[in-house]
């Protein structure tokens, strides 16, 4: 035991543990990418992975029995999968609108666009969905979400 000058008691070796995860982070460009993403992991693809998870844990639970800890775990990653997907089209829907020249009031661009995905409201989210596809030239059924998928995500 190690006694610290509080007088507290310590297992030794603590204070070496504890130094071991104050460390200054990586200052190398992809020393977090596990955590943060990159390039290659896009909203859709991080929706993806919420998705294998809450389908893997769902089937767990089904072959395995009622588990009382796992509904809501399951329930979050599916939502979160769907926050994501909305993000993830909404992104691709802007892209679009600019590249048919959408000249418009709303600013659409990158920058703004990461402000106003700040959110996880998935309402707000299908709402703006609906607000960019309408900017689009589409066929007019075409230019929301369809009503099926509209009823599911509110």
């Amino acid at each position: 035991m190690v006694v610290d000058d509080t007088g507290g008691c310590h297992p030794e070796g603590m204070e070496e543990a504890k130094d071991r995860l104050s460390l200054p982070r990586p200052r190398w460009a992809n020393a977090e990418i596990a955590v943060w993403g990159g390039a290659s992991e896009d909203d859709l693809a991080l929706a993806g992975g919420y998705l294998r998870v809450a389908e893997t844990v769902a089937r767990h639970w089904i072959n395995h029995g009622p588990d009382d800890l796992l509904p809501l775990p399951i329930l979050y990653n599916y939502r979160h999968s769907i926050e994501l997907s909305l993000k993830w089209l909404i992104r691709k829907a802007a892209q679009c609108a600019l590249r048919e020249g959408y000249t418009g009031e709303e600013d659409i661009s990158p920058g703004q666009l990461d402000k106003r995905l700040r959110t996880h409201n998935i309402k707000k989210l299908a709402d703006c969905l609906n607000r960019y596809l309408a900017l689009l030239d589409l066929p007019e059924v075409e230019q929301r979400i369809d009503l099926e998928s509209w009823t599911q995500l509110n």
